[in-house]
């Protein structure tokens, strides 16, 4: 039997409204900003990164407005050591002059004293003189020669001064630095622009010394000048006229002279420069027996067109020596020229075969007579195809003509 349908159900009961959400906090105040760098004014902080300025800061002001706030640099040298930089503001001074940096057995002043307005940029050097060099008074006691003295032996630099007493230090004496058995320690030698003469082996032995450049009076490189300097691997002599006898003899170190008005050079000038490879002499008129012999790393040398003779020997017991271009006025070519030059196999004449047949060649010259003889030709010529040479693109290397070239 089926069951009475039930009573309904009661409605069940509205929930309450929920309360109003809560007002938000209030935002904090912003953090006021602070003062300029560090809290420093416009003239404090110009003197934290210029402390040198010197001058209130009324001064500072005054020299905003009239554009006088300028600054310059002083560049303090000394040779061979790193630039030293100070600044100074127009019209002011060089508040920290830096010491003249020390060298071995020498003493130091800036060239220049006075720091105490300056107006422009400057370059300070640094003169320095060995101390205990002989200073002998001559020309009528109008200038000084100098020599070692008793300098330090550990002396590393060698510095002559133009003036010693207010008179021109001119002349190098004999034998001034000759190191047979004194041992100086100098490996660089400068000699001052006074200087007219280097008298005879004045550096001969001195064998640490390396480098030296000679004053542009100073013509005649005398005798045995810088005989045996066997450290010695560059020399400069610009006006040089005349390298006197041994003047370069036993430079084992020497592997390039130049000698740009050198017009005459003496016997066993460059004997046994064992390393010299490149020799320019444009000027030279006259080279005596000798002058290169023993160099055994040259490979090839051209005499210049203003030398008309050969001495003998001049070139014995260059064992590298391959060739040498020779001027067309040469006219004679002394006793074994060429002794010992094992590898020598060819001349660049600048002459003709006519002009070559001239030239009295002295006998031993065997190894000279042996040789291929080439002779200068440019354009090329239409016929004798490799008797005649030119220039190569550098105008120092010969070039033997062939078709095509």
């Amino acid at each position: 039997m089926k069951g009475e349908k039930g009573d309904t159900g009661a409605q069940g009961v509205q929930g309450q409204k929920g309360e109003d959400g809560a007002d938000g906090k209030d935002g904090q105040d912003g953090v006021d900003g602070q003062d300029g760098e560090d809290g420093l004014s416009a003239y404090e902080l110009f003197m934290k990164y210029y402390p040198f300025y010197q001058g209130t800061e009324k001064d500072w002001v005054d020299d905003l407005i009239n554009d006088e706030l300028e600054l310059f640099t002083v560049t303090f040298k000394a040779v061979g050591e790193e630039d030293i930089v100070r600044y100074a503001f127009k019209g002011q001074a060089v508040l920290e002059v830096p010491e003249v940096p020390e060298k071995v057995g020498n003493s130091g002043v800036w060239d220049t004293t006075d720091f105490s307005n300056i107006t422009q940029d400057m370059t300070v050097n640094a003169v320095y003189e060995t101390i205990g060099l002989a200073y002998t008074l001559i020309n009528n006691q109008q200038e000084y020669r100098v020599a070692a003295g008793t300098m330090n032996k550990d002396t590393e630099e060698l510095f002559i001064p133009a003036v010693h007493e207010e008179k021109p230090v001119t002349v190098i004496a004999e034998n001034a630095f000759r190191d047979d058995y004194e041992d100086y320690n100098f490996n660089i030698a400068h000699l001052p622009e006074s200087i007219t003469e280097i008298r005879n082996n004045a550096f001969g032995y001195c064998e640490q010394l390396q480098s030296i450049q000679i004053p542009s009076k100073v013509t005649t490189i005398s005798t045995s000048a810088f005989e045996h300097c066997t450290s010695l691997m560059t020399v400069e002599m610009p006006q040089a006229t005349t390298i006197g006898y041994s003047a370069f003899s036993g430079c084992d170190a020497l592997t390039t002279v130049e000698m740009p008005q050198v017009t005459t050079i003496g016997s066993f000038a460059f004997t046994n420069c064992t390393s010299l490879t490149t020799v320019e002499m444009p000027q030279v008129t006259a080279i005596e027996d000798y002058a290169f012999s023993g160099c055994t790393a040259l490979e090839h040398l051209e005499i210049p067109s203003g030398l008309t003779e050969i001495d003998s020997r001049l070139f014995d017991g260059c064992t590298s020596l391959k060739y040498v271009i020779l001027p067309s006025g040469i006219t004679s070519i002394g006793a074994e020229a060429f002794r010992g030059c094992t590898v020598f196999e060819a001349v660049y004449f600048k002459g003709d075969k006519q002009a070559w047949s001239d030239i009295k060649i002295a006998g031993s010259n065997s190894i000279l007579r042996d040789a291929k003889v080439y002779y200068y030709a440019d354009p090329m010529p239409e016929e004798n195809e490799g008797d005649y040479w030119h220039y190569d693109v550098d105008d120092k290397t010969p070039v033997v003509w062939k078709k095509g070239n």
